[in-house]
């Protein structure tokens, strides 16, 4: 082999490995961010590493906007005192000389409870008539459970057959008498909170005497209403909620599409893993049974969207 040709072959010797010697890497997340819920005023850190070339510069996403400053340092980012406004998806950015990554989304959620809104209220009703009774206003996260309370003590559902809590949290007192009169309160219950708060009160005052006649012709207080549903709920109700004198003669039978699902007391028609064959028009009828009053009835749809239509919606 001549001089020029060992040469040569020296040269690309060397330059294979200053290529190979020099080669560099993209970032890659070997720990991504974790979704957390996490209770009002305390101290919360998200992190996020990646792999690759140095030096790698992090900075993070709130919901696809930047936030905070670009560094090495940068791989964690710190709530010291973490307030509802804080709610969002969070993401981590990995940069180098080679490219970028984003990392998966962490989803925070933050529980609080701020102080019942509203004053204390008087309600007035003739006896024989139906009181609706909603909870003064509350913010908090996630949603509390709600019991109501008569003069105190807790209304157990079931117990008492003219007394109902609807879907959205009102309490429907049927064919009222001098004994409903009192104070009615909202027990709402924040587990992830660790709270518990009693709302203003409610005064229930019933006016007049109670009808003496056998039978009180059938009147709708709370009618069924439009219901959406998407895939992954578990329930829903369609609520057909009557007053009428006497209670016990009430019969309330559901239809689908025409055909007959339930009869029977129950005001409350209830769907459990609701799916696609659940969409179409209920409708509720409703007769005092023993008398000659003509029944009533009312319509809502239930319509079921796939992810898809769901997507479009938001």
């Amino acid at each position: 082999m001549d001089i020029l040709t060992s040469l040569a072959a020296f040269l690309l010797f060397e330059t294979l490995c200053v290529c190979l010697s020099g080669a560099q890497d993209a970032p890659f997340f070997i720990s991504n961010p974790q979704g957390d819920t996490v209770v009002n005023s305390n101290r919360k850190t998200l992190s996020c590493q990646a792999t690759g070339t140095a030096p790698i510069n992090y900075r993070w996403q709130i919901n696809g906007t930047a936030i905070g400053n670009v560094g090495t340092d940068q791989h964690t980012y710190v709530f010291s005192r973490i307030s509802k406004d804080d709610v969002g998806m969070y993401r981590c950015v990995a940069q180098n000389l080679v490219g970028s990554v984003l990392s998966r989304g962490a989803e925070i959620h933050v529980s609080y409870f701020e102080d019942y809104g509203g004053s204390p209220q008087t309600i007035t009703v003739t006896a024989g008539e139906a009181a609706t009774l909603t909870c003064p206003t509350y913010d908090s996260y996630p949603t509390p459970t709600i019991t109501w309370q008569y003069n105190g003590i807790d209304i157990v559902e079931g117990q008492e057959n003219h007394r109902f809590t609807t879907s959205d949290q009102r309490l429907v007192i049927l064919a009222t008498n001098e004994s409903d009169q009192g104070t009615y309160t909202c027990k709402a219950v924040n587990s992830d909170y660790g709270q518990t708060q009693i709302s203003p009160a409610i005064t229930l005052t019933v006016q007049g005497t109670f009808p003496t006649a056998p039978f009180v012709q059938p009147s709708l207080v709370i009618p069924p209403k439009d219901t959406v549903v998407t895939p992954g709920q578990t329930f829903v109700e369609m609520e057909c909620i009557v007053n009428a004198v006497p209670l016990t003669a009430i019969q309330v039978t559901w239809y689908k599409d025409g055909a007959m699902r339930q009869q029977g007391s129950n005001p409350v028609y209830a769907i459990f893993n609701p799916t696609e064959m659940d969409a179409g028009s209920y409708r509720c009828d409703v007769q005092l049974l023993g008398s000659s009053f003509d029944s009533i009835s009312a319509t809502a749809d239930l319509t079921y969207y796939t992810n898809s239509e769901s997507a479009c919606l938001f």
